[in-house]
């Protein structure tokens, strides 16, 4: 078992991390949020592989604000509730990051077959983990 100021000392840097991952997600949201407003509006046509880049940046931004709130301890707010917030976003984050890399993989190396089976081998392998 570690002790009280080992513990201590990760946290804070625990702290110190979410606070860093946190800014550059909101950083990357707020810089890029005008590609948002014109999809939603219409400007941009709306493809399916757009589904994936959503997926992947709400699931982190679910997964930043959750991480947030728990380690804010605000009071009245659920520790367990916090927590599957956390993980709803991560896996989501995951999950559609995952298939956004696979697009991309295939289109880069001209949808070649030996690619395409690689990369399926690969998420098989690892979406169970996620999803369990």
């Amino acid at each position: 078992m570690e002790s009280l100021p080992q513990l201590l000392r990760d946290s804070i840097a625990f702290s110190a991390v979410v606070y860093v991952q946190t800014g550059i997600v909101a950083w990357d949201f707020a810089t890029t949020l005008n590609f948002d407003l014109e999809v939603v509006r219409g400007k941009i046509s709306r493809t399916w592989p757009l589904i994936l880049f959503f997926g992947t940046r709400y699931g982190s931004i679910v997964a930043c604000t959750a991480l947030l709130c728990q380690i804010n301890a605000w009071p009245g707010i659920s520790c367990n509730t916090t927590w599957i917030w956390v993980i709803i976003g991560v896996k989501l984050q995951k999950l559609f990051a995952e298939a956004l890399f696979a697009v991309r993989a295939s289109a880069v190396w001209d949808h070649s077959p030996l690619v395409i089976v690689a990369v399926l081998l690969i998420g098989d392998g690892s979406h169970p983990r996620v999803l369990a």
